[in-house]
């Protein structure tokens, strides 16, 4: 059974309360880190407001990225937007914050 993109977004994984959306939002957040980039730099680099990348990329009910968004936080954060995309074997509660530890540590 194929998923819409829809549910794909929405769909809650077990053993965790957050959406696709939310593990996206993380892993940009996470590589954000990892390049030592604010949002504020982010936003500066994208010609946006800092309100806009922050909307994207906030932990609770985030706005969900398109196509666009994901390219573009790519190209100023030097990665690929397949960076940005979860997988389910990866998508846990520890998963995100480990790599997130591993990020600010470094």
């Amino acid at each position: 059974m194929t998923m819409s993109q829809e549910e794909k977004w929405t769909r809650r994984f077990a053993g965790d309360p957050g959406t696709y959306a939310e593990a996206v939002a993380a892993e940009v957040r996470v590589m954000m880190t990892r390049r030592g980039v604010t949002q504020t730099q982010l936003a500066a680099a994208l010609h946006v407001t800092q309100m806009y990348v922050s909307r994207r990329v906030k932990r609770v009910d985030p706005t969900p990225m398109n196509v666009e968004d994901l390219a573009s936080f790519a190209s100023v954060l030097e990665c690929s937007v397949l960076d940005f995309l979860p997988s389910e074997a990866d998508f846990s509660p520890a998963s995100t914050t480990h790599r997130y530890s591993l990020a600010v540590a470094s």
